[in-house]
């Protein structure tokens, strides 16, 4: 008995858990619906039929909960988590493919080591699966996040490096080299990111060829428009100093306008701190000897 009922009530946290994901999920899907019928005659997209809508929502959930394409998303990740180096690759995947069996299998016998009944055994492996299935995902996604975070902060920086570089008449190239070597210390993640642009460079592929797949796998969009950038004087020239300076005045505005949702989203998080905690304290402080007083006079009256 107690067990069916630890599973009714997982049933219903899971179903109100989607319920909840699924009312979170329909402002981005409108959004994008906006935006798929403002923008839709340049694709030439069908934005108006209801399949379409249906398949924009499902891979919104499979790729809110990380199962979307099982595989063909993992090369993306381990993009964006700056894991470049293709032992570190290998093993990752490998650790991805085997997972999901050896949580199953370690569920499992932390159930019939603990004395568990036999017939939760399903349950067990199932959770194991699912938990080795997303985990690693989970995990790559945090790192991506760090390293964009990191990439963008430190993207600002390089940019007035390199025009410090380019104004002392330095190449394109050679200022990523001095940067690579001199700039470990002010760009620590940027540095891993030049040293795979360069052993690219070294082995013989065209720079602006280089600089173009930089752009599609950075996953940052200060990072990817710097290496455009770069990629486009690299085949036509130009003026650097000045596409620099636009670069930074960019950058610094997208900086400011991140900021001031950070500052407005710590001021709604304080407020709710303040509500909490603040007001009844103020409450009983205030209106404290005032109901002390009502209580005594009334207690006086009996």
């Amino acid at each position: 008995m107690n067990t069916a009922v630890l599973i009714l009530l997982a049933a219903i946290l899971g179903l109100v858990s989607l319920a909840l994901l699924s009312f979170s999920l329909r402002g981005t899907v409108r959004l994008r619906a906006l935006s798929d019928q403002r923008f839709g005659y340049l694709l030439k997209l069908d934005t108006d039929s209801d399949e379409a809508g249906a398949v924009r929502l499902l891979e919104s959930w499979l790729k809110r909960i990380g199962l979307r394409y099982p595989g063909s998303d993992l090369r993306s990740l381990l993009d964006n988590a700056g894991l470049l180096r293709p032992d570190i690759r290998v093993l990752v995947h490998a650790g991805v493919v085997f997972a999901p069996v050896l949580c199953a299998v370690l569920s499992v016998l932390y159930l019939l080591l603990t004395g568990g009944e036999a017939r939760l055994v399903p349950a067990a492996l199932i959770f194991g699966v699912l938990f080795g299935y997303l985990a690693p995902r989970y995990v790559l996604r945090y790192l991506a996040d760090q390293r964009r975070r990191a990439l963008a902060d430190e993207s600002l920086i390089m940019v007035h490096l390199m025009k410090m570089l380019f104004d002392a008449g330095l190449s394109i190239e050679q200022a990523l080299r001095t940067l690579h070597t001199q700039g470990g210390i002010m760009l620590p993640r940027m540095r891993q990111e030049l040293e795979w642009v360069l052993t690219r460079i070294e082995a013989g592929m065209e720079r602006s060829e280089v600089l173009g797949e930089w752009a599609a796998q950075v996953g940052v969009n200060e990072l990817s428009d710097l290496a455009e950038m770069l990629a486009q004087l690299s085949r036509q020239g130009g003026n650097v100093q000045k596409s620099l300076t636009d670069m930074a005045l960019l950058m610094e505005d997208r900086n400011r306008t991140r900021l001031r949702e950070k500052v407005g989203k710590l001021s709604g998080k304080m407020t709710v701190v303040m509500v909490l905690f603040l007001f009844p304290a103020l409450m009983i402080f205030v209106a404290g000897p005032g109901v002390m007083a009502i209580a005594a006079a009334l207690g006086g009256v009996r």
